[in-house]
């Protein structure tokens, strides 16, 4: 349990520390933040906003990754390291492909054969799909749940459908 509380720690701030790259660009040190007895905090990896945005929704996957989302961009997975290890940054692997607004930006060839999904504010992973919450008057899917899933057995998500729509409403924060 102990462990399982360690890995919630950290995890969470990882996502706490990139969801603050707005207002410092690199991720607050450990040992400025206060935790309770008996616990440890690590920092695993601190968010490159150009290339990666500012995470805001995580979840972990049946494999044990970490499924990460920009939350004006795509999605991204990563293996989960070891207590005390950092995330190799060769091992974030984009998975969806998302501009901050429709027509901007240039897609690679590699993400034009991404699911084109983005602006996720929540993240959930079972019965072997990715469920995302998108809630963005700016995604070019709209706003709704949708599933993605791996349709061809290769790893990669590649199909997706929506599961429910809604109108965009304005969230809380910046």
């Amino acid at each position: 349990m102990r462990l399982l509380k360690f890995k919630f720690l950290s995890l969470s701030t990882l996502l706490t520390l990139s969801t603050f790259g707005y207002a410092q660009r690199t991720a607050t040190s450990p040992a400025r933040i206060n935790i309770a007895n008996g616990f440890k905090i690590d920092l695993l990896h601190s968010v490159p906003m150009e290339k990666q945005g500012s995470w805001v929704a995580m979840c972990m996957d049946d494999k044990q990754r970490l499924i990460v989302s920009d939350q004006y961009g795509g999605i991204y997975r990563f293996p989960i390291p070891k207590p005390g290890k950092n995330i190799d940054p060769k091992s974030i692997q984009q998975i969806t492909y998302a501009t901050e607004r429709p027509g901007a930006g240039n897609p690679t060839e590699a993400q034009k054969k991404l699911p084109q999904i983005g602006h996720a504010q929540g993240l959930c992973y079972v019965f072997d799909s990715l469920y995302v919450v998108v809630n963005s008057r700016s995604s070019v899917t709209g706003a709704g749940v949708f599933r993605l899933l791996d349709t061809d057995g290769h790893g990669q998500e590649t199909g997706r459908n929506r599961r429910r729509a809604w109108a965009p409403r304005h969230l809380p924060g910046p």
